[in-house]
């Protein structure tokens, strides 16, 4: 039997508290609720709305016991809510009380692993639900010490199953790349200039393409480094103000993005062409189509579509910056969000097919590079993670603290993983909770986080990037695998494009 541990507690409270906070913006409501419960509780009103959080719970253990909350608000905007001494505010029930007991007050223990529906009902007989799974889904498998810095740039696996991770210490303006075995070994490790927020893409041959930036002096260059860790050759490049991953097309030309630029370089290192966006910045990581046409997202809200010999076909318009990466559909459309709050997709001739609005009160719009599952449906973050289907009608939506969201991966049974600060979830195809867990906080200061998007191991693993922050300065970095018990997610085989860069070597091309 296995106890969650305390810092795992304390983050569900920090959850719950963010849910709270959600409910007041879904009712359109401006008074916070009390926090402190008035001297007699209302015990009569009638709930206009109720909701319970967290809206889905997943145990890891027997006999372990969690607290949840119902919260409604009745037609003179008084809330209503559940606590220790107001238990006669609602009612609780389990679907079935051999998996969990529920006490009056809506503390859940539970008793047998299984997946059951705990109600709260108020004294008009409105109620609310959430889903409870009881499971041991999920273990820790190992975790690898870097450097100190921050990992921010994600995981990217090699065809033979290495593991590549950076490392980056905004003091020395420099990342340390780490390779490491599919076991937790690690085989080799190698100094760059700073890589913050950027992951290698990998050619045919496992060299590995990194772009970098520092910041004094303000330089930008494009590293080759072979499968062993040696340098094989570097350009100059033009260095942007955001952090842009390289892609690679059929032919095993990179292509490389900064300020307002877009080269391609050919695997000596040779520059080919250079696009030049007349003042305009690129502002998202460049996608190659099924026909070599490579696409990125501007700051002046424009999508761009460009030629493989570095000629402009077309630009598409949204309402604000385009700051994720474009991806690219089994049948060639182009998905993205940007600061409008929405997804847009688009058709190869630049004509619009649908755009999703996401609701979203997130000042960032949409947060993530989105992602395709193996039905095609298409997962995105923005404050909440979403599920889009292919015609652009919302799926479902998973609520979450929005803090720091990943973008989902994709495993091949349509399991969704993403990092969202210190916690990993993953999800089922439906938006059903599958396992979730909090990584520890730092030994002795700080507090742990995770920036950078979770992998897929060659063996199934989930891989995440984690790291110790105490204000802006990073301490302790950790790669960390963990292994899902009784169930196997496939991989990335049978998801079109089911990472953010489109595959395990993250070389941002469709197909593969």
């Amino acid at each position: 039997m296995r106890v969650r541990p305390r810092g795992l507690r304390k983050m569900n409270r920090l959850r719950r508290g963010a849910a709270l906070g959600s409910f007041v913006l879904l009712c359109g409501c401006a008074d916070e609720p009390p926090l402190v419960a008035p001297e007699e509780p209302d015990t009569t009103s009638v709930a206009t709305a109720i909701r319970t959080f967290p809206l889905q719970l997943y145990m890891d253990s027997l006999g372990y016991t969690e607290q949840t909350y119902a919260i409604g608000m009745d037609g003179e905007a008084r809330w209503l809510y559940n606590s220790a001494d107001r238990p006669d505010q609602f009612s609780w029930t389990s679907s079935d009380s051999n998996v969990v007991s529920i006490d009056p007050t809506g503390a859940i223990t539970s008793l047998a692993w299984g997946t059951v529906t705990v109600t709260a009902t108020d004294t008009a007989g409105r109620s609310a639900s959430l889903r409870v799974r009881v499971a041991d889904a999920m273990d820790p498998a190992w975790k690898v010490p870097l450097v100190d810095g921050g990992v921010g740039g994600g995981v990217t696996v090699g065809p033979d199953g290495t593991i590549y991770v950076g490392s980056t210490s905004p003091p020395l303006d420099s990342t340390t790349w780490h390779a490491v075995s599919p076991q937790g070994g690690t085989l080799w490790s190698l100094t760059l200039p700073s890589a913050a927020r950027v992951a290698p893409a990998i050619g045919a041959d496992g060299t590995l393409y990194i772009d970098t930036r520092t910041n004094d002096p303000f330089d930008g260059r494009l590293y080759a480094v072979d499968p062993a860790g040696s340098i094989k050759w570097s350009i100059e490049r033009s260095p942007g103000d955001y952090a842009l991953h390289p892609a690679i097309g059929d032919d095993g030309t990179i292509y490389t993005a900064g300020g307002d630029y877009l080269s391609a370089v050919d695997p000596d290192g040779n520059v080919l062409w250079t696009f030049d966006n007349q003042a305009n910045a690129f502002a998202s990581s460049p996608a190659v189509g099924h026909d070599g046409t490579i696409y990125m997202g501007g700051v002046d809200a424009s999508l761009y579509a460009i030629a493989p010999d570095g000629t402009l076909r077309w630009t598409y318009r949204a309402d604000d910056r385009i700051e994720t990466s474009p991806i690219v559909g089994v049948d060639g459309t182009i998905y993205f969000g940007c600061r409008d709050g929405r997804l847009h997709a688009v058709a190869p001739d630049g004509t619009q097919r649908w755009r999703a609005d996401l609701n979203t009160s997130r000042l960032a719009g949409v947060s993530s590079t989105a992602s395709i599952g193996p039905d095609g449906t298409i997962y995105v973050t923005a404050g909440d993670i979403f599920a889009v289907d292919p015609s652009g009608s919302i799926r479902w939506r998973y609520p979450t603290s929005g803090y720091e969201l990943t973008t989902p991966v994709v495993g091949a049974d349509g399991a969704v993983y993403i990092a969202s600060w210190r916690e990993v979830l993953a999800l089922d195809p439906e938006g059903h909770l599958l396992w979730n867990t909090t990584i520890p906080e730092g030994e002795s200061f700080g507090s742990s986080a995770i920036f950078a998007s979770p992998a897929i191991g060659i063996d199934g693993r989930i891989l995440v990037g984690t790291h110790i922050l105490e204000g802006s300065t990073y301490y302790g970095a950790y790669l960390r695998a963990y292994t899902e018990n009784g169930s196997s997610n496939g991989g990335f085989e049978g998801a079109y494009w089911p990472t953010l860069r489109g595959n395990r070597a993250n070389n941002g091309r469709a197909g593969g």
